[in-house]
């Protein structure tokens, strides 16, 4: 068994999708205030989350790394200093600033 969810982990609420058409893909989402992504499969079962406060949409790329807004502020609302290129297992490959 794994530990319990962080509270401030999303849940999913409603997912209406298939197996056939999702198939081994996942739908991350990440809450603006909150700033958790969180990555949710076809059942709307949690994937993989993040414990890092990263910022806007996260961006698959073709070689399976993500892009994502990095969790440095520069001031509110919306200034976020750079891209993270990313592993789900959360190794960062390169900074973008």
């Amino acid at each position: 068994p794994t530990d319990p969810l962080p509270d401030e982990v999303p849940q999913a609420t409603s997912l209406d999708t298939t197996a056939a058409y999702m198939g081994d893909n996942v739908m991350v989402l990440t809450a603006a205030m909150a700033a958790t992504p969180v990555a949710f499969d076809y059942r709307g079962d949690i994937r993989w989350y993040s414990t890092e406060k990263l910022n806007f949409d996260l961006k698959r790329r073709p070689n399976g790394h993500l892009l994502v807004g990095t969790e440095r502020f520069v001031g509110m609302p919306y200034y976020s200093t750079g891209v993270y290129e990313m592993a789900f297992s959360g190794k960062i490959f390169k900074e973008y600033r």
